[in-house]
């Protein structure tokens, strides 16, 4: 997540929505007093080899984070998951609910800020959380590119669905559903940016909140150029109307098309 004082937004970052590509564009943004999480190691030192504002004032001391980037720089590429970065108050995917309670005291004003965030089909978001499953492990001490078979993926679905399934579902809301959930505050208005057309949309809200720069998303966690028909390609019937079942709150209220059970 980001919270920029000098712009006035609250960035939250949900998963599998290209969060860390945008938040380190964002970073480009922030000034001092700019509240920005630690992301993978991997993905901190690429902002940090861009020259962008690296994790900062998100509640460890200013020694820790520069003792961790400053070992982050050094460290060789296959040992770069041996050591996390200091913990702080705030975090990388940190529900709303609980970063106004973390700092409302300490920054009150943080009611005030626009608050944007990413969405995404469901489907794809599944398609790229279980390609993670299957690469992330390389990708975090590499960056190299994550591209699962379509064998690697219906087994990955296998164990996703399962998952789903352990679970009671009237009580289901996905991650992205409780980090953007502002239903404990009516007056709050989260502004989604659709992935589909993601760098126009985060430029018009950019916009609206006074910030005229053009920005360049990296393109980190390289991964699928996921699709719902890929999505069709690996999955069954059954698995397509579980999936349905539990994330029709996402559907509704991110205004996505269910695909309907063959």
């Amino acid at each position: 997540m980001i919270y920029s004082k000098k712009h006035n937004f609250l960035f939250l970052k949900g998963v599998k929505v290209a969060g860390t590509s945008v938040e380190i564009a964002l970073s480009k943004l922030c000034g001092n007093q700019d509240i920005i999480s630690p992301i993978a190691n991997i993905d901190e030192r690429t902002r940090v080899q861009l020259k962008i504002r690296h994790a900062q004032n998100y509640g460890a001391s200013r020694k820790e984070i520069k003792d961790f980037i400053q070992w982050l720089i050094n460290v060789p590429t296959d040992q770069i998951t041996s050591r996390q970065a200091p913990k702080g108050i705030v975090n990388n995917h940190m529900p709303l609910r609980r970063i106004y309670k973390k700092l409302d005291k300490l920054h009150p004003e943080i009611r005030k800020a626009n608050i944007f965030a990413i969405v995404r089909s469901p489907y794809e978001q599944i398609l790229s959380r279980i390609n993670h499953n299957v690469n992330f492990q390389s990708y975090k001490t590499t960056g190299e590119a994550m591209k699962a078979t379509q064998t690697d993926l219906r087994q990955a679905l296998d164990k996703h669905v399962q998952k789903l399934q352990n679970r009671a579902i009237e009580n289901f809301r996905s991650k992205n559903y409780q980090i953007y959930d502002s239903s404990f505050d009516s007056s709050i208005q989260v502004k989604f940016i659709r992935f589909e057309n993601l760098a126009e949309e985060l430029r018009q809200t950019l916009s609206d909140v006074g910030i005229k720069k053009e920005l360049e998303l990296p393109f980190t966690k390289k991964g699928l150029q996921s699709s719902d028909n890929l999505f069709q390609e690996i999955a069954t019937g059954d698995q397509i109307k579980i999936i349905n079942q539990y994330h029709k709150d996402d559907f509704s209220r991110f205004g996505y098309q269910m695909i309907s059970p063959a």
